[in-house]
């Protein structure tokens, strides 16, 4: 009878052992992460990406946004860049091109009070990194008319899903 309580205490504790080094890895989901500097001052964030096809007159394409969220929000309030890319429908998610980015602080798309950025036609790889998932980088001048008020450098945005 105690040879019995030895082996299954030794039985269990070598079974506990051979199962502390699994894990389900298939299951870790990358995090989606990205940065970027704003005149120089680099913003850490974490990113969402919303997808809609669209049909203006008779032009379908498809409009992959990139919405990076400063973490940890500022004492100046609530951060967040969108970086819209466009790509006709039916071509390759390679085709996307960037073509604005909008920066909103507290809401509101103005940096500072009153100026209204937009991003035409920067720079923007994109690349496909799983199903609907998508890596990227992005550049550009911020400007109002045709005045520029500062600039978007080092973009990078990282296993972003929608």
């Amino acid at each position: 009878m105690k040879r019995h309580l030895l082996i299954t205490p030794l039985a269990a504790g070598l079974l506990l052992l051979s199962t502390l080094g699994c894990s389900n890895k298939e299951d870790a989901k990358p995090s989606s992460t990205g940065s970027y500097k704003l005149n120089g001052t680099l913003k850490n964030c974490s990113a969402q990406a919303s997808f809609r096809s669209v049909n203006t007159s008779g032009y379908p394409y498809d409009e992959l946004t990139v919405s990076l969220t400063t973490t940890p929000q500022p004492a100046s309030g609530a951060e967040r860049l969108n970086v819209v890319f466009l790509k006709t429908t039916g071509l390759a998610d390679t085709t996307y091109r960037c073509i604005s980015m909008n920066f909103y602080t507290n809401g509101e798309r103005v940096l500072p009070a009153a100026i209204f950025y937009s991003y035409p036609y920067p720079k923007s790889p994109l690349a496909p990194t799983g199903n609907n998932e998508f890596s990227g980088v992005f550049a550009g001048p911020a400007v109002n008319s045709s005045t520029a008020y500062g600039a978007i450098s080092q973009g990078v945005f990282t296993n972003v899903r929608f």
